[in-house]
Order: C-alpha cells, then sequence, then structure tokens
C-alpha cells in the first residue's frame, strides 16, 4: 500500500481540466431565450416573458404580478394580453 500511495497524484488531471473548460464554455454559449422548451409563466424570469413574441417589459411584468396562472382565461384577463397575443404565445408556454 505504501509503495502505491508514493506514485499516487491527488486531484484532478490535465485531462478531466480540459473538459470541464470545454463544458463550461458550452454552458456559456446556451441562449435560454431560443429554447424550444416551453416558458411556465407562473416560475419565468422576466427576461424569459420578454422573449416571447408581443410580450414587452410592461406585460411581462403584469404577468408576474398576476401569479399564480392556471389556465388561458386566467391569463387572458391579464391587461395587454389579446386574442392575438395568446395564439401568438399559445404553443410557447404552459402554466
Amino acid at each position: 500500500m505504501e509503495r502505491l500511495l508514493e506514485k499516487a497524484q491527488f486531484g484532478a488531471n490535465q485531462g478531466l481540466l480540459v473538459r470541464a473548460q470545454n463544458v463550461k464554455k458550452d454552458c456559456q454559449k446556451l441562449d435560454i431565450t431560443s429554447s424550444k422548451l416551453p416558458i411556465n409563466l407562473n416560475i419565468a424570469t422576466l427576461e424569459e416573458l420578454e422573449s416571447l413574441p408581443g410580450i414587452g417589459k410592461v406585460t411581462a411584468m403584469k404577468i408576474i404580478e398576476a401569479r399564480p396562472i392556471r389556465s388561458w382565461e386566467d391569463l387572458g384577463k391579464v391587461r395587454g394580453i389579446s386574442d392575438k397575443k395568446l395564439n401568438q404565445i399559445k404553443d410557447k408556454i404552459t402554466f
């Protein structure tokens, strides 16, 4: 056992460090606004809500204030959300 410990190298090896750096770079390149996943209106950030078509900062803040949103009717009650906007975002959101 002593012989093994004499030659042992502890810590991350160079290959692991390079791999970690590559993963970190890849994560920084991700653009959450272009995600294909639907945005949950009840947990989305202001920036995520603003990324929806036809939703600006003011409307996004009103959505946040109206939480919890449990149905299309609840969303339709938010001032600034018209039927046209509902049709634009219906495939991009969830509750």
